[in-house]
C-alpha cells in the first residue's frame, strides 16, 4: 500500500495527508439562474465509493462547500465523515443556496449570513466542528473583509470553525485575511 505523506496545513498545526480529495463532483447537478453549474449526471454511489478509497489509502482531508450542489454534497457527505471521525473537514462560504431548487442565488459575506452558513453547513456535514473555513467568494471590500476577518475569529472562539481561509489564486484578495490570528490557508 502507498504511503501518503503529511504537511502542516499553514500556521495551523493540523497534519494533512499531502494530497485532499475535493467533492464538486459529488454535489451533482446545479445552477446559477440559467447557467447549469456543477457535475450533471454523476454516479453518486462511484463517487462515495472513490471517496473511501481514497481515505482508506490515507487521505486524512476532504473539501467541499455549501455551493457544491447547492448543499447536497455537504449532506452526501455525512455518512462517509460518519465512519471517518479523523478525517479533517474543509468547506467553504459565501455563495447563497437555495437547496429545494439546486440554486446558487446570490453572494453573503454578512456577519450574520455567515454564521447561518457555518451552522446549516455543520448540519449537513453531521460535525460539531469544521476544521478549515474557507471564504469561496473573495471579491470583498476591505470593509467587509475586516468584518469577516473578526466574525471568523468570532466562530473559532465559539468553536464552530477551527481555522479558516481564502479560497482563490489572487494574492491581493487573500491579503486582507492575514492578520487573522487562525487564518491559515490560501486555496487556489
Amino acid at each position: 500500500m502507498t504511503t501518503i505523506s503529511t504537511r502542516r496545513l499553514g500556521r495551523s498545526g493540523l497534519e494533512v495527508s499531502a494530497l485532499g480529495l475535493g467533492t464538486w463532483p459529488l454535489g451533482g447537478d446545479m445552477a446559477s439562474g440559467d447557467l447549469k453549474l456543477g457535475y450533471a449526471g454523476i454516479d453518486e454511489r462511484e463517487t462515495v465509493e472513490a471517496l473511501e478509497r481514497g481515505l482508506a489509502a490515507g487521505v486524512t482531508l476532504v473539501d467541499t462547500a455549501d455551493a457544491y450542489g447547492a448543499g447536497h454534497a455537504e449532506r452526501a457527505l455525512r455518512p462517509v465523515l460518519a465512519a471517518h471521525p479523523d478525517v479533517l473537514i474543509a468547506t467553504k462560504f459565501g455563495n447563497v443556496i437555495d437547496e429545494s431548487t439546486r440554486q446558487l442565488t446570490g453572494v453573503d459575506v454578512s456577519p450574520d449570513y455567515v454564521r447561518s452558513a457555518a451552522e446549516a453547513s455543520l448540519g449537513r456535514l453531521g460535525r460539531e466542528r469544521i476544521d478549515l473555513y474557507q471564504l469561496h467568494t473573495p471579491d470583498v471590500s476591505p470593509a467587509q473583509a475586516e468584518d469577516l476577518v473578526a466574525t471568523l475569529e468570532g466562530l473559532v472562539e465559539a468553536g464552530t470553525i477551527a481555522w479558516y481561509g481564502v479560497s482563490t489564486d489572487d494574492p491581493d484578495l487573500a491579503r486582507p485575511f492575514l492578520p487573522g490570528e487562525h487564518c491559515t490557508a490560501m486555496q487556489i
